[in-house]
């Protein structure tokens, strides 16, 4: 279904898959690999990430979200 709006996105399509995760608390740096986003100096990970999507048109798809226990605290 995600992969038939991909083209819909400017800005790009992610899917990251979440199924590997044995610790749900790294759920932002899997989606920031993903977007080729790094952590900077005095800013959480989740902030960077907000920060570097914020105005974009893009579509990012979580797999096995619901499998990762605490990783939707991530992205509210």
């Amino acid at each position: 279904m995600a992969a038939d709006v991909t083209d819909d996105f400017v800005d790009g399509a992610w899917f990251v898959d979440l199924a590997p995760l044995t610790d749900p608390g790294r759920v932002d740096a899997a989606v920031a690999a993903a977007v080729h986003v790094g952590e900077q100096s005095g800013r959480g990970l989740a902030e960077v990430l907000t920060a570097a999507l914020a105005g974009r048109e893009a579509l990012l798809v979580l797999g096995q979200l619901r499998a990762r226990e605490g990783g939707r605290r991530a992205f509210p």
